[in-house]
């Protein structure tokens, strides 16, 4: 376990020209808090990498946070923020009640509660966010931004940040923009569930496909239909019996795990198409000690 740490920049971890393998690790109340008379920027609440690789397996993000204060001010990645290098990894992730936050004269930004990524692309699959919140302290003189409250990515063509069966519930950004995703041209969303999020959903050019979005949402696959979440044990935000998100993910993509497993909660039937949310497709297993890392 990480806690209760705090610095200037990755308040649980800092990482640099590193391929850091992180598993089964918990993350949290880790803060990165700084400021400075002009501008400042500040990230990384649970961990922080750049010019890096990161691999987190199993790993959960709960209650970090970034604040800073200035003339202007930039908070970013209250749970990880991931800046420049190779492909990250994020595999069976919990991500639940981070904060950004960027109190600043002249305005302030804050981007991204539970993830947020700069020049870098990134595979995050079978993930939880929950009760992210992006954007605390309203500037009565300057203009307030928030985005991407679960998760924020850059807007650049030239990377890629693929959110494949992955719940995105609850989470806030404050002063208007996505509580959601805020995904970047080239980056997109596969079989997952975009549900109870505010202000929207998602950004305006962010990519969906095959996921359960409140309201509604362009793209193949997707219905704007009610989850119907259950808790079964302390798995939270499962999808129930009758849920229009069982066997409606991708048809190229299957369950890991489903109803022929001999563990499998009888009452929940299941078949092998992949269902959206964090709990189907090729990585559920990982919730469940099935199969290995590399499903993605």
């Amino acid at each position: 376990m990480i806690r209760d740490n705090w610095s200037r920049w990755g308040g649980g971890l800092n990482c640099r020209s590193a391929s850091p393998r992180v598993e089964s690790c918990i993350i949290r109340d880790n803060r990165v808090v700084d400021s400075a008379l002009w501008t400042v920027g500040s990230e990384g609440g649970g961990a922080r990498c750049y010019d890096s690789a990161p691999s987190f397996l199993g790993c959960d993000f709960i209650g970090n946070s970034v604040y800073c204060e200035g003339t202007s001010a930039t908070a970013r990645g209250g749970g990880l923020y991931v800046h420049r290098g190779d492909r990250t990894r994020l595999i069976r992730c919990v991500f639940k009640g981070n904060t950004v936050d960027a109190d600043a004269m002249y305005g302030d930004i804050s981007l991204g509660a539970g993830v947020s990524i700069w020049q870098a692309s990134a595979a995050i699959e079978a993930c939880l966010f929950v009760d992210n919140i992006a954007g605390l302290t309203d500037n009565e003189w300057g203009t307030d931004i928030s985005e991407g409250a679960a998760i924020h990515s850059e807007r650049d063509w030239s990377v890629e940040v693929a959110v494949e069966n992955s719940t995105i519930v609850g989470n806030i950004a404050t002063f208007g923009g996505a509580g959601g995703l805020s995904l970047g041209e080239g980056s997109w969303a596969r079989n997952c569930v975009i549900w109870g999020n505010s202000n929207e959903q998602l950004a305006p050019e962010s990519a969906a496909t095959y996921s359960i979005v409140e309201g509604g949402w362009p793209g193949v696959g997707n219905t704007d239909q009610d989850p119907r979440f259950r808790s079964l044990g302390s798995f939270e935000h499962v999808l129930g019996p009758g849920s229009p998100g069982v066997d409606a993910g991708d048809p190229a993509l299957e369950d890991a795990v489903s109803d022929w497993h001999p563990r499998w909660p009888g009452r929940y039937p299941d078949g092998p198409r992949s269902d959206m949310g964090a709990y189907g497709g090729p990585c559920n297993g990982a919730w469940f000690g099935f199969g290995s890392w590399d499903c993605d």
